[in-house]
């Protein structure tokens, strides 16, 4: 068994030390079980049984949030092209994009919008930095989304002296949803 395990939210986590698991990051606080020889098949079994607990009453799922990082990315290139190409169809030649924004929101309204300062340079590290900082802040978090938005101009020029569109276009994926597993971000 390889630590730290990785549920489907970077906050919870379990880490073995000192002969201790410990599960930690949720709502309850941590649990911790003894665990002399975690090479040992029973002992392996007891520690997926916690987890798999641990996980339940924290609603997440004991499956690292790691699993889909390729597909994440490869949605961003495309959800990014189309917004491009949706500049480039209203007759825009020249364009520029606004960055990447970890934007969130409960069942009802946004919580953490583009403006709000989360911007993520679409590194595991940093994504999951902002995430976990987003959740910790803002616990009724339900959604989780990387947006951004493309600016249009007539030309170079035009851009580079404001005088463009600005926020002519956009784009959004889904990264995570609470409770839900097979989100492209599983955290």
């Amino acid at each position: 068994m390889k630590f730290p395990l990785h549920s489907s939210s970077p906050a919870i986590i379990a880490n073995y030390s000192d002969g201790r698991v410990v599960f930690s990051g949720g709502a309850d606080g941590n649990h911790s079980i003894i665990c002399e020889d975690i090479e040992d098949e029973f002992t392996q079994k007891r520690i997926e049984a916690h987890w798999a607990g641990y996980c339940k009453n924290n609603e997440v799922f004991p499956i690292s949030y790691f699993s889909k990082w390729s597909l994440m990315k490869q949605a961003i290139i495309e959800s990014r092209a189309a917004a491009r190409q949706e500049v480039r169809d209203d007759g825009y030649p020249c364009m520029r994009g606004n960055g990447s924004f970890c934007c969130a929101s409960d069942l009802q309204n946004t919580i953490v919008a583009i403006g709000d300062g989360y911007e993520v340079d679409l590194t595991k590290t940093n994504i999951i930095l902002t995430i976990n900082t987003i959740l910790s802040r803002y616990p009724a978090v339900t959604e989780i989304t990387i947006e951004g938005t493309v600016d249009a101009a007539e030309s170079v020029n035009a851009l580079a002296n404001g005088d463009y569109c600005p926020s002519m276009s956009s784009w959004s994926i889904v990264i995570w949803q609470k409770g839900v597993a097979n989100c492209l971000v599983e955290l």
